[in-house]
């Protein structure tokens, strides 16, 4: 796995965190779908595995803005060294903040 992209950064530190990260406790999960709610002061993203909850996570909209162009980046940078095309599925979003 790289470090390609993680803002402030050089890619030796983001190496160096990317690799402690990987031999930690820390839980892994996957995911391949999610809901997106938003409020006046951050987004909340629901990642799911086959329609089940899996985890949430709140984030203020810097880090959210910062993290879909990482992402987005990642993803063109892969689409163009293998010369294709990652298909993009419809997500359930909403602007209203979830229920309590």
């Amino acid at each position: 796995m790289m470090a390609d992209e993680t803002p402030g950064m050089t890619p030796d530190q983001a190496r160096l965190v990317l690799q402690a990260a990987l031999n930690s406790p820390l839980p892994r999960f996957y995911v391949n779908s999610f809901i997106n709610a938003s409020s006046p002061v951050d987004i909340l993203t629901v990642f799911q595995c086959n329609n089940q909850h899996v985890f949430i996570v709140n984030l203020s909209y810097t880090v959210a803005k910062t993290l879909a162009n990482t992402l987005g980046n990642l993803v063109r940078d892969y689409e163009a060294r293998h010369n294709l095309t990652i298909p993009v599925v419809g997500m359930a979003s909403t602007s209203a903040p979830p229920a309590s």
